[in-house]
């Protein structure tokens, strides 16, 4: 166990230096080095005649030749994820969604159907007791896990396909990269059957970003939504379409602004969440100077995401003359302004998205 849990984060740390961070490349590297780990466990038996299933007796001998048989399936492993983190390395892959029905499409079901074969090997020689019941339950849970993860990776893969047809936005969503991916369990049954993706089992085990949550409502509601995409993500995450991009494009590079820019003065309505970093302070600075104050709205985010910029926040807003309170004035806020940039404050809506997304169409009406 301690053996596969190590190579699940050397590989994602080798897969990191390569802009791979999805979590099923570390799936993969278990899976791998659990069918490694029977390979050269049959070839130790067979070569040395031990008698592992014959006798049923799991003893010092064969307690050796499983941990020797451990130890090259992580070698051997790790060193198989390094070359192909060398292949990778050479690739321009991040922003081609094609290239990700390969790498989730054919190799998440073949993980899967290999996972499964590893959980019914485990149970085949339960017979021989002790810790095999063990290797069977962490086999089982993780199974489940690989399944999932393809499942969901699938979907932003069709989602991504899906949004790039016909795009139109009339919102961009401005905010944080961190706090973009922060999620929340705390929904009720009422928001998530309103949400395109309606999957409670998701919803529990990942949580719901508030992008994924907010961005259907506001689609059906007043206009489509679209945001900028980090440069790190090696696919979309769900919610609100993503514009990337190419890899060696810095964020702070003139191309990367100009299309920041123009979706800016593109765009009916920018929605800016909540954020702190040197990015959100360009383009509120960019706002206040170019854009009329009708197409800004701030929305703080709901309680359960744990953000806490509120601060800094304000003190970037007062350095470009946008007036906010100076106190947090609560979870899920929305903050609208005049002609003059004077802010108005809503309610709480917190986790009330129904409500919240009224409010914006009521107060924004866009034309």
């Amino acid at each position: 166990m301690i053996g596969y849990i190590l190579v699940f984060l050397i590989v994602m740390k080798i897969m990191r230096s390569t802009g791979r961070i999805s979590p099923v490349w570390g799936m993969v590297s278990v899976v791998c080095a659990m069918l490694l780990d029977l390979l050269f466990n049959n070839t130790l038996v067979y070569y040395n005649d031990f008698h592992f299933y014959d006798d049923k007796i799991f003893d010092k001998t064969e307690r050796l030749m499983a941990i020797y048989s451990l130890i090259l399936s992580v070698v051997f492993t790790l060193i198989i994820f390094y070359i192909i983190s060398k292949f990778l390395k050479k690739k321009n892959w991040r922003n081609e969604v094609k290239k990700s029905i390969i790498n989730y499409q054919i190799v998440g079901f073949i993980i899967t159907l290999l996972s499964i074969y590893s959980m019914f090997y485990a149970i085949d020689i339960a017979g021989l007791g002790g810790i095999t019941y063990y290797m069977i339950l962490w086999r089982i849970i993780f199974t489940i896990i690989v399944v999932t993860y393809c499942f969901r990776y699938y979907i932003q893969i069709k989602q991504a396909k899906d949004n790039k047809k016909n795009l139109n936005p009339s919102i961009l969503f401005l905010r944080s990269f961190d706090n973009a991916k922060k999620t929340s369990r705390g929904y009720s049954k009422e928001i998530l059957l309103n949400t395109v993706y309606r999957n409670y089992f998701d919803h529990w085990i990942f949580g719901y970003t508030f992008d994924q949550v907010l961005t259907p409502y506001l689609n059906k509601n007043i206009g489509e939504v679209v945001a900028l995409g980090n440069p790190n993500d090696y696919l979309p995450e769900l919610g609100a379409p993503k514009i990337y991009m190419p890899d060696n494009t810095d964020f702070n590079s003139e191309p990367w602004w100009e299309t920041a820019t123009k979706l800016m003065n593109k765009v009916k309505l920018n929605i800016v969440f909540e954020s702190s970093g040197n990015n959100i302070k360009r383009e509120l600075e960019y706002i206040r100077i170019h854009i009329n104050p009708y197409k800004l709205i701030i929305i703080t985010y709901p309680k359960d995401y744990k953000v806490n910029d509120w601060n800094e926040f304000y003190n970037v807003c007062k350095n470009i003359n946008i007036e906010i309170p100076k106190s947090f004035p609560g979870g899920g806020v929305v903050l609208t302004f005049n002609s003059m940039w004077q802010y108005k404050v809503s309610s709480v809506f917190n986790n009330d998205i129904n409500s919240m997304v009224k409010y914006i169409k009521e107060k924004k009406v866009l034309p």
